[in-house]
C-alpha cells in the first residue's frame, strides 16, 4: 500500500485536505493503483525548518 506524508506550515481546511488527498489518489494512478490503495497522511500547522531558518510557509511531501 503506498502511503503518502505531507507536513505542511500552514493551516489547512477539511475542503482541502479532502482535495490534496483525491488530487494524490488521482497521481497515484502512475503506479497502476486506485485511490483506495492509497494512504495519505496530512499534518498542517506543522514547524519546517531549511537551511537552518524555520519557514513561514512550506511543505514536506
Amino acid at each position: 500500500m503506498p502511503f503518502i506524508d505531507s507536513k505542511i506550515t500552514v493551516p489547512v481546511t477539511d475542503e482541502k485536505k479532502e482535495k490534496i488527498k483525491s488530487e494524490l489518489g488521482k497521481a497515484i494512478s502512475i503506479l497502476h493503483k486506485p485511490e483506495y490503495y492509497l494512504m495519505v497522511g496530512i499534518n498542517d500547522n506543522y514547524d519546517l525548518w531549511f537551511a537552518g531558518k524555520k519557514l513561514d510557509k512550506g511543505a514536506y511531501v
